[in-house]
């Protein structure tokens, strides 16, 4: 992945506070990439290090669901991947 490959995209990392996902996270940070680490392990937080934005949530429920999708909309106006 270059420096610049995910410059102005919006990424949705689910389990980002773990092992495989923070090295997801850093890879597309490292890419250039706006990074929303959604965890069931974190708080809610509108930006981290890097830019990285931290979000609650919990895969298993539709409402945590619908709760990302709507602050990803709202904050961010774009997602371009998950």
């Amino acid at each position: 992945m270059t420096q610049d490959s995910f410059a102005g995209r919006t990424v949705v990392v689910t389990g980002g506070a773990g092992g495989l996902g923070r090295a997801m996270v850093a890879a597309f940070v490292a890419g250039g990439a706006r990074v929303v680490s959604a965890d069931l392990s974190v708080a809610d937080e509108s930006a981290t290090r890097d830019g990285v934005i931290a979000r609650w949530l919990d895969v298993t429920s539709e409402e945590s669901w619908l709760a990302l999708i709507a602050f990803v909309e709202h904050e961010l106006a774009v997602l371009t991947c998950w």
